[in-house]
């Protein structure tokens, strides 16, 4: 009796650990059909400046000639930097958009040398995790995107090696019988790059910055006087040296290398170029994006700089202050300067604000110009 007693208990304790053993691997099995990652593009094509203004065709003078003989950046003689670090510009557009955008915007900017690779994958984890657990979580995570990528091409002209439209948001999300958790990336799409048409290495990233920063070191070496005789002198510079590219369909159109090194741009590039000069003086200025209504009455999308001297903002034009002359020819200094440090009553008569770069992105607001024209 004592014997079949043992072997019933025997049995019993092998029931319960194959019962222990089949609800352990019910469990498991559970979980793993639960749990898995889900990858999602929520911005796979971002807005690029360029599609507003694509359109932007400049002013014709049919009786003054342009002259392009001579080119003040061409003739530059080369200096050394002697290690000397560019001043700090205030970071306009950062500093209008809200807190979600800036997580893009300082992973993009803390990443700018990552970036020169063309490929480099932008973790950004779980900074939108509970963002993404909303119900709109990522149409407003799209949105911040989109604000952050505008933010950071108007504020740094010197990344010109980037196209934004190139980069993908990325969100993964794993899923189990209590939560799901997201995590966020910024990549270029499999088996590409985001480089800016043109560009295809670090290294011919990195030469192209040598030319820019020696054309700019070099420029800075023939300025003269105080802030306004140097915004003056660049404004002039810029325009005895560049043409407008009249195809609108130049590789570096609308950049600073298209203006500084290759020399054929279009308003985006000249307000860029501007302001990258601009800014290595530490001189506060912002680009604006609207539209102009020029002298036949066609009103285009368009882009100029806003500049701040002596505690005041003022405008100024560089593209159309190069207009395409027919004939050629240059018109004269009292023609050229028509939009340089210009106040509200004179420069809004043909400028329209929009603050909107992109047909998703944020709206934004810019400096309140002078009513007078600068003295």
């Amino acid at each position: 009796m004592k014997k079949y007693k043992k072997k019933r208990d025997f049995a019993s304790f092998i029931i319960t650990i194959i019962m222990l053993l089949l609800i352990a691997g019910l469990g498991v099995f559970i979980y793993f059909c639960m749990s898995y990652g889900v990858e999602e593009t929520i911005a796979g094509v971002s807005e690029n400046l360029s599609q507003f203004w694509n359109d932007e065709k400049k002013e014709e003078e049919n009786e003054i000639s342009l002259s392009l003989a001579q080119n003040p950046i061409e003739s530059i003689e080369p200096i050394s930097n002697n290690g000397s670090e560019t001043a700090s510009v205030e970071k306009y557009y950062y500093n209008q958009i809200d807190n979600k955008a800036r997580i893009i915007y300082d992973a993009l900017e803390s990443n700018i040398e990552n970036l020169k690779t063309g490929n480099y994958t932008i973790e950004l984890g779980e900074a939108y995790n509970t963002l993404l657990n909303q119900e709109n979580g990522s149409q407003l995570l799209n949105d911040a995107y989109q604000a952050a990528l505008d933010a950071f091409v108007l504020d740094k002209p010197e990344v010109f090696y980037i196209d934004t439209s190139k980069m993908l948001l990325m969100i993964y999300s794993k899923t189990t019988i209590l939560k799901t958790t997201y995590t966020v990336s910024i990549k270029a799409e499999e088996g590409g790059n985001y480089f800016a048409d043109g560009f295809s290495s670090k290294e011919q990233v990195e030469e192209a910055e040598n030319q820019l920063e020696w054309v700019r070191q070099n420029l800075y070496e023939k300025l003269s006087g105080d802030i306004p005789d140097k915004v003056e002198q660049i404004h002039d510079c810029l325009i005895d040296s560049l043409e407008y590219d009249q195809t609108l369909t130049r590789t570096n159109t609308r950049n600073i290398y298209g203006a500084l090194i290759e020399k054929e741009v279009v308003c985006e590039g000249y307000a860029k170029a501007y302001k990258y000069l601009l800014d290595g003086l530490g001189i506060q200025n912002v680009i604006a994006v609207g539209t102009g209504t020029n002298s036949s009455g066609q009103t285009e999308a368009h882009a100029w700089n806003y500049v701040e001297i002596e505690g005041s903002w003022y405008a100024v034009d560089v593209t159309w202050d190069d207009p395409v002359v027919v004939g050629g020819g240059k018109l004269p200094k009292r023609e050229r300067q028509k939009h340089l440090l210009k106040g509200s009553a004179t420069f809004n008569k043909n400028h329209q604000e929009t603050g909107k770069v992109s047909d998703s992105g944020k709206v934004f607001t810019y400096p309140k110009l002078s009513e007078e024209d600068y003295k």
